[in-house]
């Protein structure tokens, strides 16, 4: 110092003063003296000072005491570096803030730390600033270089005697540069206002401008928090802080979003992790630490490093304009549809975001916000607006569970009947965009990566679509254990609620409002308290939903139910207990396994399980593909008798009982319609094509007090068959004549009979096969040893039935499909017409002999003498009545028609039975596929 005589003639009276600064040994020890107590300075010797300062900003061989101090890391850690233009200061710094104490000695590191915190108080103190920036000083901060350059030491930095944290005006110069980071033209200048951006991460005392306007803040909430970790502090505390602070933290988290290398802490600790997961990756726009992100999860990755991003994440997560990605792709949707949010701050601005997440068209904002919810699915804690409303919930029933793999997000989804509300509502917009977007939960892209690719190829994964690509696939051999889990754990929760399933959401809220108006208003509070009641109200009321997009939508939650009951999540309540105590062993084996055992036990359920059950079952009715055993097994069977027919409504199912007794059925599949025809046997309920041709007559006869018992099985069936004659709907008619046929031909298809019948057929058809009528035959030819009551009634019953009608009786169906087609094809069916015509033709030639057993089995007599012409009177009549205006304007005519008509017809007609009386060919017989040929 004595070399420098301006200095030393400025700060005489202060040396003079202070006796700790009169010691001229070591070099440099008077200087740095006067250093630090720079604020108690005279104006005359602060002012030669900082020009001292300046001047020796080039080279630390200037400043004796650090210089001194570092040799040893000069020599070691910086022995390539060449002195001057500042460059041995910034590699010490670097190489303070990177190494461990071991490497690097504390004196000189605080040596360091001091002299750059120091040079970054004004511009002109930072050599290379002051010189690679002067471009951009003059063209983008000349207002705050006039500014600063005409204050006094004193304005320029506060004194000792100062209140608060307000006073002096110093680092505007160098805030400026970095408010206006991306307008910087010369790219030396931007390299050194990177190495401002990560002094200011790593020591907020470099930092003035925070300083000032944070200090209050800082004692209030970062009090005894160490200083590298007060920046993450400040941003943990947006909601709170004051405006002025809150604007020099955004600033520099902004810029430190860009790139992890502005984040000199953590870029050091996850050097390890870059390395061996984003080797490929180019630092800048964020993108290091996006792949830092998104592979922190993973088993093996550093563990300092994730502690590390973790921190970061955390704190970052408090406001959008804190991550990068976000803050560049998302301006347009925060001032186009969070306006509010940006005037509240914080994070209200990402909350806002997340719920526009599954509406918004900007695919750009959208990639970015998926990043934030992937982090915030991961770990709670990632997710401000979730935690935030959580806190008490997890530390009440989580408080055990170690965030991240979204495990604290499944405890409490396991107590969301327990959570708070707020916590609830949280948890659910959580779960929205997983169902919208399973690619929002890394944890399930994980398990299910495999699957996904052999069983989704190509699909996107937006609007649920690979969510139901694994749901029908959840049987498939390629579908992991894991990756069945979570399909699994996920289709639960959307058949629990309404609004976590996006196609219903979309085309069923009108038809729920208008069927299920309460239950909705219940499912919109969004808090999982719902129990999936609007989806059992639109299952329940399916036949009166109009939109067909709500139909096909409802289809599937109907098709999963039919297969899982247990989806249904009062049904899953109420029947805990007896599967349980009667299913405990179906449990896991897939393919409605419980569900088969409910139903075979039905009788020993309780009552609330056994009501639930037998609404599964009718659901199930209606369609084959909610069977997965009949589906597989009657695959080819479909294809082979019903390829035309149409799915739903039973359809399939009843074609296929139809043939069900044919040559060609499939053994397997038999087995399956063996089954369906049990039940179909006990209620109409379970009967859905049946059901909605009769309901009107079935309500008509038991107006009438035709039906008799209804606590008799199938009892609604047995109206109907014993009343067929009555019915008055056309529909009807058909589907009550396909019951009686399917009766016919196997007992067990008419209700109760089977169990009416059982201890007979014990006794005396003990061999005798089930189906194509055998045990008809069987106890018919036996019915004088029948010991039950109502089963000798019942057997007597299907026998009249079969007696009267040849296309009602199975065994004319099967034996005479070739006499009916040559001796009787242009007879019209009704009224034992076909029964009447067989019987003229007995005898004749090509008659066969099983045909004319089966015919003559019938009542005959009664058949040829109800059996009217082909055209009767009273049909000509009927005809007439209902064309009568026809009839009005020419009768006259109609009249010499008709009888014209019938004359030459009844000519006709007597010459062919004539013809094939006595001159009958011979001809080819063909075995029946079809019985209802």
């Amino acid at each position: 110092m004595r070399l420098d005589a301006k200095l030393a003639e400025a700060c005489s009276v202060d040396i003079n003063k202070t006796k700790a600064c009169q010691l001229h040994d070591p070099p440099g020890a008077q200087l740095a003296c006067l250093k630090a107590r720079r604020k108690s300075l005279s104006e005359s010797c602060s002012k030669e000072l900082f020009r001292r300062e300046q001047e020796d900003a080039e080279d630390i061989r200037l400043n004796m005491d650090v210089f001194r101090t570092c040799q040893g890391e000069i020599n070691t850690q910086c022995k390539d570096i060449e002195f001057g233009e500042a460059r041995m200061l910034k590699c010490l710094w670097e190489a303070s803030t990177g190494r461990d104490v071991n490497d690097f000695s504390e004196s000189c590191r605080q040596k360091v730390r001091n002299l750059t915190k120091q040079t970054l108080q004004d511009y002109r103190l930072d050599f290379r600033i002051r010189t690679r920036c002067a471009s951009d000083i003059t063209s983008l901060c000349a207002a705050q270089q006039e500014k600063v350059d005409r204050l006094s030491i004193k304005e320029l930095f506060a004194s000792d005697d100062t209140q608060g944290y307000s006073e002096g005006a110093s680092g505007q110069v160098i805030r400026c540069l970095k408010a206006n980071y991306t307008k910087l033209k010369t790219l030396p200048c931007r390299h050194e206002v990177d190495q401002v951006i990560r002094v200011h991460a790593a020591s907020v005392g470099a930092n003035p401008a925070l300083m000032r306007e944070c200090g209050f803040d800082m004692e209030q909430f970062c009090s005894g928090i160490i200083e590298e970790n007060i920046p993450l502090c400040l941003r943990g505390q947006m909601s709170f802080i004051r405006i002025g602070c809150k604007e020099e933290v955004l600033l520099q988290g902004t810029l430190e979003a860009m790139d992890v290398t502005l984040k000199p802490k953590l870029f050091h600790s996850c050097k390890k992790a870059m390395g061996e997961f984003c080797q490929d990756t180019t630092p800048g726009a964020g993108k290091m630490l996006q792949c830092l992100h998104e592979h922190m999860s993973k088993e093996n990755f550093d563990g300092k490093c994730k502690a590390r991003l973790a921190a970061d994440l955390q704190a970052s997560n408090h406001d959008w304009r804190l991550k990068y990605g976000i803050s560049e792709m998302c301006k347009l949707e925060v001032e186009s549809h969070c306006k509010q949010e940006m005037a509240q701050g914080a994070g209200t601005v990402l909350a806002c975001l997340k719920r526009r997440y599954t509406t918004t068209g900007n695919t750009g904002c959208k990639k970015e916000m998926l990043r934030y919810v992937q982090q915030g699915v991961e770990n709670i804690k990632f997710a401000p607006d979730v935690f935030a409303h959580c806190v008490q919930d997890v530390q009440k029933f989580c408080a055990d569970v170690e965030p991240g793999q979204s495990r604290v997000h499944d405890c409490l989804l396991k107590h969301r009947s327990e959570i708070s509300q707020e916590c609830a509502a949280a948890e659910f917009a959580n779960q929205q965009i997983i169902t919208h977007e399973i690619s929002a939960s890394t944890i399930v892209m994980q398990k299910c990566a495999l699957p996904v690719k052999k069983l989704c190829p190509n699909m996107l994964p937006v609007g649920g679509k690979v969510w139901k690509c694994l749901e029908d696939n959840l049987s498939h051999e390629d579908m992991s254990s894991g990756c069945k889990e979570e399909v699994e754990k996920h289709m639960a929760r959307k058949h629990g609620e309404f609004y976590l399933n996006p196609g219903l959401t979309k085309y069923c809220e009108k038809d729920a409002r208008a069927l299920c108006a309460d239950k909705l208003a219940a499912a919109s509070f969004k808090d999982f308290s719902s129990e999936g009641s609007v989806i059992t109200c639109l299952i329940a009321n399916r036949e009166k939903v109009k939109s067909t997009d709500c139909k096909r939508s409802l289809w599937r939650k109907e098709q999963q139910r039919a297969v899982n009951g247990s989806l249904d999540p009062v049904a899953k309540n109420q029947c805990a207990k007896d599967v349980m105590t009667y299913c405990s062993e179906a449990r896991g084996k897939g393919k409605g396994s419980v569900q088969k055992c409910l139903r075979s036990n039905l009788e020993k359920l309780s009552e609330a399980c056994k009501l639930k059950v037998k609404a599964g079952v009718e659901l199930a009715s209606e369609d084959i593909r909610f069977k997965p055993s009949m589906l597989e097994a009657c695959a080819l069977p479909e294809k082979r008798f019903c390829p035309d027919v149409k799915k739903g409504n039973g359809r399939i199912i009843t074609c296929l009982l139809d043939h069900m007794h044919d040559s060609e059925m499939d053994p397997a599949c038999k087995t399956e319609l063996a089954k369906e025809q049990g039940w179909r046997a006990k209620s109409l309920d379970y009967n859905p094509t049946l059901k909605i041709a009769c309901m009107r007559d079935v309500e008509s006869f038991m107006e009438k007090n035709m039906c008799g018992s209804s606590e008799v099985m199938g009892w609604r069936i047995n109206c109907l068959t014993r009343h067929s004659k009555e019915i008055t709907a056309q529909e009807c008619k058909h589907a009550v004549k396909g019951v009686l046929q399917r009766q016919s031909a196997d007992l067990r298809a008419k209700p109760g009979m089977e169990a009416a019948c059982a201890s007979d057929i014990k006794t005396l058809c003990p061999d005798v096969t089930p189906g194509g009528a055998q045990l008809h035959a069987c106890l018919r030819e036996k019915s004088a040893r029948i010991t039950n009551e109502v089963c000798k009634s019942m057997v007597q019953e299907t026998e009249n039935v079969d007696k009267k009608s040849a296309s009602i009786n199975f065994a004319i169906r099967k034996n005479c499909y070739n006499e009916k087609k040559a001796f009787c094809g242009d007879i019209p069916t009704g009224q034992s017409r076909i029964l009447a015509c067989l019987a003229q033709h007995l005898n004749d030639d090509g008659f066969g002999d099983s045909c004319r057993k089966s015919v003559n089995k019938a009542d005959l007599q009664t058949a040829v003498a109800k059996a009217p012409p082909v055209f009767s009177v009273e049909e000509l009549k009927t005809w007439l009545v209902s064309h009568r205006s026809f009839v009005d304007r020419w009768g006259s005519m109609l009249l010499v028609g008709t009888v014209g008509f019938v004359i030459v017809t009844g000519f006709v007609l007597s010459y062919c039975i004539i013809q094939k009386r006595f001159f009958s060919a011979a001809y080819t017989v063909v075995v029946p596929k079809d019985l209802e040929g």
